[in-house]
């Protein structure tokens, strides 16, 4: 009586299981098996190493912070540190400098509520009869492919 339960409860499961089309199971691992092998095996080694000594065998053992104190002490990575978030900054700053202006100027000059009803003021829209440049020379980085040397 026993080994009919069992039967039922897991055996027929199972083969009702590899019954089924098994491609989505199979096309979703490959590219899952690939990430963990190619992306998070090396990042957790690489963060685990980060707080072991440099020689020290893979042990969880030997955890220590010596590596984040000498980062913290010495002057180069400070000065490294320092210019990153100045960069990081900087570039935060230009970047709002210039994208809200253009936001702006692209609602302006390139929107169709602009031209529905002429000589309307639609909360400082201008109308334009030839909008079509301003439109491509503001969306023309969007089109333009980027090269890189």
């Amino acid at each position: 009586m026993k080994m009919a339960s069992f039967f039922k409860k897991i055996v027929i499961p199972i083969k009702r299981f590899f019954q089924k089309d098994l491609t989505p199971y199979i096309v979703f691992s490959i590219p899952l098996i690939f990430l963990v092998v190619f992306l998070f095996w090396p990042l957790a080694n690489t963060f685990i190493r980060a707080f072991m000594d440099k020689g020290s065998k893979f042990d969880l053992s030997h955890l220590n912070l010596n590596n984040f104190r000498k980062f913290l002490e010495s002057p180069l990575y400070q000065k490294s540190l320092r210019n990153s978030f100045f960069l990081s900054i900087s570039v935060m700053i230009f970047s709002l400098l210039i994208g809200i202006p253009m936001g702006y100027i692209c609602l302006l000059y390139t929107s169709d509520a602009a031209d529905e009803l002429l000589c309307v003021d639609l909360g400082g829209r201008r109308n334009i009869k030839n909008k079509n440049i301003p439109t491509c020379i503001l969306f023309s980085p969007y089109m333009i492919i980027p090269f890189c040397y």
